[in-house]
């Protein structure tokens, strides 16, 4: 194979490994939760966030937090909660913000590239004494081992 497509397969390579981490380092998670209105009223619902991958976990950016409820059930006409009211109640909840980390953070273990990533970046660190490498280091090196698969892999005559 010529130079040339070598080094267009492995350009292609990289860039897939970035994009597959980029495309997994944003994520959406959502919780079950209960809203309880000013007379102790509750009213089902979920709550839901966006949640940045940073260093070795996913981070949830508070101002993403967004109730989600049924505004016409039935019991919300006992516990009265729109959305200023929810809003206010998850910024008043001390565990909601870490609730969802813990929940984001299981996506580390569920999505396969963001497993291998973690895996990587267990190593890296191994090597280093414990110093923590850049996102960036972490993806050049499953590069260079995808690269190193691709190259390894039989030909078209076996």
């Amino acid at each position: 194979m010529s130079h040339e497509v070598n080094t267009m397969m492995m350009e292609s390579i990289t860039d897939d490994v970035f994009n597959s981490f980029y495309d997994s380092s944003v994520i959406t998670v959502e919780l079950d939760y209960m809203y309880v209105g000013d007379d102790g009223e509750g009213l089902d619902g979920s709550v839901e966030a966006k949640a940045v991958f940073r260093g070795n976990r996913y981070r949830i950016l508070p101002d993403s937090l967004t109730p989600i409820y049924d505004e016409f059930a039935t019991a919300n006409a006992l516990a009265k909660i729109d959305d200023d009211f929810a809003k206010m109640i998850l910024d008043d909840d001390p565990e909601i913000i870490q609730d969802l980390e813990d929940t984001a953070n299981q996506h580390l273990y569920e999505d396969r590239f963001m497993a291998l990533y973690m895996k990587k970046l267990f190593d890296f660190s191994q090597k280093l004494s414990g110093k923590m490498p850049s996102t960036d280091e972490v993806l050049y090196a499953i590069a260079e081992d995808e690269i190193e698969k691709w190259a390894e892999r039989p030909g078209p005559h076996g």
